[in-house]
């Protein structure tokens, strides 16, 4: 397992079977003895665990655990996730054709499909061009499925239909497959909507 103390020492150390490679932080590279440090718990401190039931990744502030990841795959971290996407994805069974920005809705099987209409009760979302976080368990190496976008920010398709878009209206499906339109009404907006807009569009599409 490798080790890494950033403080006292700050070493990269291997073990296996007795023998102990050391890579310091000035590059140098030890093979034998290796001494730890009188204090690991002080500065920043990473570990690279294994063996069954083991954390996988440990990371301290001092004494304070801050991050890990455990054998069963679990991560804990006292910070947040940072990410240059902004929404929150599902990965969910669809039909074949749909692409990044297009308005889904649930087909009459379950699968999501793009939209075919103004104002369906059916539509569920937007297929995410990137999320920051997507669900489903190994679903990604799966066909047959897309990332619903279904809390966040997502860039949407859309078309003018209903009328400009401007930030802060609501969005509903339209009569152009996979593009949404400003709604207009609350009663005909009720369960029909897919998000608000937080960008305006005064042009075609």
């Amino acid at each position: 397992a490798w080790t890494y103390y950033d403080g006292q020492t700050g070493a990269w150390r291997l073990n296996n079977s007795g023998l102990k490679v050391t890579v310091e932080n000035e590059g140098n590279v030890v093979i034998g003895p290796y001494a730890e440090p009188a204090s690991p718990a002080l500065g920043a401190q990473l570990e690279f665990r294994g063996g069954a039931g083991a954390d996988f990744v440990r990371a301290y502030d001092g004494a304070n655990l801050r991050f890990r990841i455990t054998s069963a795959g679990n991560v804990t971290a006292d910070g947040t996730y940072t990410s240059p996407a902004a929404d929150f994805a599902e990965l969910l069974p669809a039909e074949s054709g749909t692409s990044a920005g297009d308005v889904l809705v649930i087909g009459s099987d379950g699968r999501l499909e793009r939209s075919s209409g103004p104002y369906q009760t059916s539509v569920a979302g937007v297929h995410s061009t990137r999320p920051a976080f997507l669900g489903g368990d190994r679903a990604e190496a799966e066909p047959g499925r897309v990332p619903l976008a279904v809390m966040g920010v997502v860039p949407v398709r859309a078309t003018m239909e209903g009328g400009a878009i401007r930030p802060g209206d609501l969005l509903t499906t339209s009569s152009l497959a996979g593009h949404a339109m400003r709604c207009d009404g609350a009663e005909r907006c009720f369960g029909r909507t897919v998000g608000k807009a937080l960008t305006g569009l005064d042009t075609e599409t």
